[in-house]
């Protein structure tokens, strides 16, 4: 069966949604291999081929269950890019357009369904933020569209406070372009009044230049912004690493978007936390007092590690550390900001319940609210008007980066 078809297709008459699953050994190889993720103990990386294949075992043979369908959307992700992420998102709509009432986990655990939807929604836009811009047909991205516009308006509609899918309609939005075709128009052009002539009027072809849509969708404007703005945030840093506005526009790009908490369940939700051996070498580069390295090691991973507020407070610490306290209030501003937005966030765990802040992080973010918010910025950095003066000169740099297409 085609991978496309998994969403309309019965497991039988009899049972059209299966039976649950949760106890069989396809399911527990699936998500053996799913751990692997969090698991610094795996002796082997995750194997999206495996992944690919057990899940649509599943939803083809045994069950229509939501966790398998995430995991499929990203096995699909991880293997195909884009293009897979357009294939697992139709088979996500089309199992809760078919098989909402009847599918797995059960309606009764509500709770569940939406911390799947949350973990493949994050999950997606993680990896959304690490690819380049494409552009696609026209009827090719607009049926993606109406697929994910659906997923987020059945769930609206069938869930009691039902995930925002906005901010990754958003990002989807922004990584794909669609695709306009350049009209080719012939202007006459005659020959002037005073200069009378047999001659035919010359004819000469003039290219069409694709005018933008003023009506554009500010969503898709928003995406492509921040796209943009993520990709000169390494350029910038590697010319400068004390240069603070990458240090702002990392975070920008990163969290924008988000302004829901994720679904958690006694303080722990469904997102995967970071490789035990990433924990290690940044709290061994910490204790060593590395602060180069710390910084870099951190910085690089805010993106990937969207809720993981330990990562800014040590950049944040490292460069005070190098003499560099401008730095710090941009990450101390930012931080401070998505903190109040997303309230409660610091207070929420990864899947096996390491803290998204740890004790240091959490006084860390305590001092942070409890500045004056007219301060804010104005230690060791010259006030407000002194950071927002080198973030402007250093704008410029960032545009010369962009026109030599210097971007990573």
């Amino acid at each position: 069966m085609d991978i496309i078809n998994l969403g309309n297709t019965p497991i039988s008459q009899e049972a059209p949604a299966g039976k649950d699953v949760k106890y069989e050994p396809s399911f527990e190889s699936l998500s053996q291999e799913i751990a692997k993720l969090s698991s610094p103990s795996a002796s082997t990386g995750i194997n999206w081929d495996t992944v690919i294949k057990l899940s649509v075992q599943i939803l083809e043979k045994e069950s229509k269950h939501l966790q398998a369908v995430s995991y499929l959307n990203y096995g699909l992700l991880k293997t195909q890019g884009l293009e897979g992420m357009r294939q697992g998102i139709h088979v996500l709509k089309e199992i809760l357009e078919n098989y909402w009432e009847t599918m797995f986990p059960p309606k009764k655990r509500m709770k569940g369904r939406r911390g799947i939807i949350d973990w493949w929604s994050e999950k997606t836009i993680e990896f959304i933020l690490t690819v380049d811009p494409v552009i696609w047909e026209k009827e090719k991205r607009d049926t993606l569209i109406d697929d994910v516009n659906f997923i987020d308006k059945f769930l609206g509609e069938s869930m009691e406070d039902a995930p925002l899918l906005l901010p990754l309609i958003r990002r989807i939005k922004g990584a794909i372009s669609e695709k306009e075709a350049t009209e080719t128009k012939e202007e006459t052009i005659p020959a002037p009044d005073s200069v009378p002539s047999k001659e035919q009027p010359e004819t000469k072809k003039v290219i069409a230049e694709p005018l933008l849509d003023s009506n554009a969708d500010a969503a898709v404007l928003l995406g492509q912004g921040l796209n943009i703005l993520g990709k000169s945030t390494s350029g910038l840093r590697k010319e400068n690493i004390y240069n603070p506005l990458p240090y702002r526009l990392s975070r920008i790009t990163a969290w924008a978007t988000l302004d829901k908490l994720p679904a958690a369940t006694g303080g722990k939700t469904m997102i995967p936390p970071p490789d035990g051996q990433i924990i290690s070498v940044i709290t061994g580069l910490y204790d060593s007092g590395n602060w180069e390295a710390l910084a870099d090691s951190c910085e690089g991973r805010v993106k990937q590690f969207l809720f993981w507020l330990d990562l800014s407070r040590y950049v944040a610490e490292s460069m005070e550390q190098l003499n560099h306290p401008e730095v710090t209030r941009v990450i101390e501003a930012e931080t401070a900001l998505f903190v109040q937005t997303l309230k409660g966030i610091e207070k929420l765990a990864f899947s096996d319940g390491t803290p998204f802040a740890d004790a240091a992080t959490l006084e860390w973010i305590k001092q942070l609210n409890s500045k004056d918010a007219d301060k804010t910025g104005t230690d060791d950095a010259g006030g407000s008007d002194g950071i927002n003066q080198i973030i402007s000169l250093q704008m410029s740099a960032a545009q010369q980066l962009i026109k030599e297409k210097q971007l990573d």
